[in-house]
Parts: C-alpha cells; sequence; structure tokens
C-alpha cells in the first residue's frame, strides 16, 4: 500500500577466480606480465570490477575495450573477485615476454554453490627460433671454400628466444681452408 518503503534486497557474491601464470616446462616458475580478461558463460559479456565506496562492483560489458584486464605480478597471480555460480571463460589476451599463447588461450571455468575460491594453474611455452650461421668470405656472400673442393656447410640452431648460441670453435682452421 501506500507509504510502505520497497525491500530493497544486495545480493553479495563473494567466489573469486584464482590464476596463477607458470612456465610450462617448470611449475615452480611463475610468470609476471600475462594479461587476462574473464567473459560470461556465453562468451558474449566481459568482466568489469570497479570500486565504490571502498567495496568492489561488478559489472558485465559487451565492449572487450572496457573489459578489466588484469597483468599477472611476480607471484604469477591474478584474482577475478565477486563471482556468482555459472561458467565462465578465462581469456588470456597477451603472454609474458619471451613466451606465446596457448594454443587455446581461452579456459572454460564453473563455479558451484558450493565454490569460494576456484584455482588453477595456466602455463605458457617459451617461444622458439631458428638461427642458421652462414660461413661467407667476409663482405661478400660466398661461401668459404674448404680444401677438400666442398664449401663450409650453414649451421642450424634452434632454441628458445634469448638463448645465446656460439658455433663450435675449429681446429686446425688454416688447413681446412684453401
Amino acid at each position: 500500500g501506500l507509504g510502505e518503503t520497497p525491500e530493497i534486497k544486495v545480493v553479495v557474491y563473494s567466489t573469486k577466480i584464482t590464476v596463477t601464470k607458470v612456465d610450462g616446462t617448470d611449475n615452480s616458475v611463475k610468470l609476471a606480465g600475462a594479461k587476462f580478461r574473464l567473459l560470461n558463460s556465453d562468451k558474449t559479456k566481459y568482466y568489469v570490477a570497479t570500486m565504490k565506496d571502498g567495496k568492489l562492483v561488478v559489472s558485465w560489458t559487451t565492449n572487450a575495450a572496457d573489459a578489466t584486464v588484469y597483468t599477472t605480478g611476480s607471484d604469477g597471480v591474478v584474482e577475478f573477485k565477486g563471482l556468482e555460480d555459472g561458467t565462465y571463460y578465462l581469456e588470456e589476451t597477451e603472454a609474458p615476454e619471451g613466451y606465446k599463447l596457448p594454443e587455446n588461450p581461452t579456459t572454460e571455468i564453473t563455479i558451484t554453490k558450493e565454490t569460494t575460491t576456484e584455482d588453477i594453474n595456466i602455463t605458457n611455452e617459451k617461444k622458439t627460433g631458428t638461427v642458421t650461421v652462414h660461413h661467407y668470405i667476409q663482405g661478400t656472400t660466398t661461401k668459404v671454400p674448404l680444401a677438400d673442393g666442398s664449401t663450409a656447410a650453414d649451421v642450424v640452431k634452434t632454441g628458445n628466444v634469448g638463448d645465446m648460441y656460439a658455433t663450435k670453435s675449429v681446429d686446425n682452421l688454416s688447413e681446412r681452408y684453401e
């Protein structure tokens, strides 16, 4: 009737997803610099976290540019808080420096009413590359001739980006070349 104050019901969701970013070869190595955002169950809305009066307020947006993107620190951890039960999709948008995104950068996570914290580890493999060492006569693109009539072969090295490689030293170098 008239003069009655409607009841205001505030629902607080306290479940969180804790993501730890680790090296794909050594899970004890935590990775800083990975960027994540969270999508809803039908992948049409993105998680947005804002603070209002010192409290976390979670909302959802259809605009990916407005999504809250969390970056892992030196502990490799990010947290998405204030979630209700349901299915979410965690999307890695940027891998840490020297690492590549997983083939499938999206991970499905299901939270039930009993869940308080969902802990997951996500791994990244290091970026790899190939270097070809050519043996040319200095200042030219002519391969170095060897004493047996052949030319010095190229050496191909494959490894992790940032690793250092050296060609092996050659004994009796002057005897091998013309």
